[in-house]
C-alpha cells in the first residue's frame, strides 16, 4: 500500500478477509484504498461491513460515500441516480453538508432553482459557518430569465443570518454580480468589521 501498489494491496486485504472474514482492521484498510481508488461504491458496502463488526456509528461516513457517488453519477449526467444518492446521504445523516450542498446544484441543473435555493437556505440557517460554501456556489451557477429576483431576494434574507466574514465577503460578490452595488458594499463592509482575520 505504501509503495503505491493500490491493486496488489487490495487483492491482499481481500484475501485476509476470505480467510479471516471477522478481521476489522482488513476491512478498513480495504475501505480506505477503495476511497483513496475512488470506488464510492465498493467503500460504502465495506462500511457497511465496518459498522457489523464495530457496532460503531459510522452514518457520517456512508453519507459522504453516497454523497461521493452522487458527484461521480452528476459528472456523467445521470441526474435521477446522484439525486437518490444523495437523499440515501441525507437519510443517513441530515448534517452532512456536502450533500445539501451537492442537492441544491442537482435541482439547479434541474431547472428546479426555487427548490435549489430552498435547500441551500436550510444549510444556511442550521449551518451558517457553512455559508460562504452556498454563496460561492452561487456565484458559479447561471441564471435564466426570471431567475434574479429570486436571487436577490434568496440574498437578502441570507444576509439577515449571523455571517462570518468570509460569507460576508461571497455574498458581497453575489450582490455585485447582480449589480447591487448598495447591498454588496454593506455585506463588504460586514466583512470589513469581522476583521482582518477575514482575509
Amino acid at each position: 500500500k505504501q509503495g503505491g501498489f493500490f491493486q496488489r494491496a487490495i487483492s491482499t486485504f481481500e484475501e485476509v478477509i476470505r480467510r479471516s472474514p471477522k478481521r476489522l482492521d482488513a476491512y478498513e484498510e480495504l475501505e480506505g484504498l477503495c476511497e483513496t481508488t475512488h470506488d464510492w461504491g465498493r467503500a460504502y458496502e465495506l462500511q457497511k461491513e465496518i459498522h457489523k463488526l464495530s457496532n460503531t456509528n459510522n452514518q457520517h461516513i456512508m453519507a459522504h460515500l453516497r454523497t461521493e457517488q452522487a458527484k461521480t453519477e452528476m459528472e456523467k449526467g445521470n441526474l435521477d441516480s446522484a439525486n437518490a444518492h444523495l437523499k440515501k446521504a441525507l437519510s443517513l445523516d441530515f448534517r452532512c453538508v456536502d450533500a445539501s450542498l451537492q442537492l441544491g446544484a442537482l435541482y439547479w441543473l434541474k431547472n428546479k432553482k426555487k427548490k435549489a435555493l430552498t435547500i441551500w437556505k436550510k444549510l444556511i440557517k442550521n449551518n451558517p459557518k457553512w455559508a460562504h460554501l452556498v454563496l460561492i456556489r452561487l456565484q458559479e451557477q447561471d441564471g435564466g430569465p426570471g431567475d434574479e429576483e429570486r436571487e436577490l431576494e434568496f440574498l437578502e434574507n441570507i444576509s439577515a443570518e449571523n455571517l462570518d466574514g468570509v460569507a460576508r465577503l461571497a455574498l458581497a460578490r453575489c450582490f455585485l454580480q447582480r449589480n447591487r452595488r448598495k447591498e454588496g458594499l454593506a455585506s463588504l463592509r460586514g466583512a470589513l468589521e469581522d476583521g482582518p482575520q477575514t482575509f
